[in-house]
């Protein structure tokens, strides 16, 4: 009989021990899936107000500047800093979609507590970052296309009136006539 007992206490301190696991390995699951929801929630809180931040860090600028010397400068800092953009954006987007595969993974994409943001929202804002960054460097690469075009423009100009100096010693100079109203219309 007592080793009956004996035998029953030590089976039930087996399933006892058992439950004791069982239970540790299901709090841990949920502690696992609660840090991923709420590292996916700080993710897109974070990665929302660096893009904000960075999309008004690019858009911020007063012109491109008055000489070529200026405007080259000012072109290089927008290229360095929009490739800079570029690299982190990737890094922090990269980031968010890693843990959205993990709670894809574990069946917690619509079932986040913490956040009601998607990986759709966050691809929007990417894209968006991307955008502004390729247009901020448009306006630059339009600025100095005007930049040139009204130089070029200065520069044929007094090109063509050269030529309408050779005619007051007698030389004649067929086509500077049209020379000049097509450099005007440049």
């Amino acid at each position: 009989e007592r080793i009956r007992q004996e035998r029953e206490e030590e089976e039930r301190l087996v399933a006892d021990e058992e439950m004791r696991a069982a239970l540790a390995s299901k709090l841990e699951e949920l502690a696992c899936r609660e840090g991923l929801q709420k590292k996916f929630r700080d993710l897109c809180d974070s990665y929302s107000t660096w893009v904000t931040s960075q999309q008004e860090t690019l858009q911020a600028r007063d012109g491109f500047g008055e000489g070529l010397e200026a405007q080259e400068k000012v072109g290089k800092h927008m290229e360095e800093k929009a490739a800079e953009v570029k690299v982190k954006d990737d890094a922090k987007y990269a980031a968010l979609v890693v843990v959205w595969e993990e709670l894809t993974l574990m069946n917690l994409v619509k079932d986040n507590r913490y956040t009601p943001r998607q990986l759709g929202e966050m691809t929007t804002l990417h894209n968006s970052l991307q955008a502004t960054a390729a247009t901020c460097l448009l306006a630059y690469y339009t600025s100095l296309l005007s930049f040139f075009s009204l130089h070029f423009k200065e520069w044929a100009i007094g090109q063509v009136e050269k030529l309408d100096e050779f005619r007051k010693f007698g030389v004649t100079l067929e086509g500077v006539e049209t020379s000049k109203k097509s450099v005007e219309n440049i």
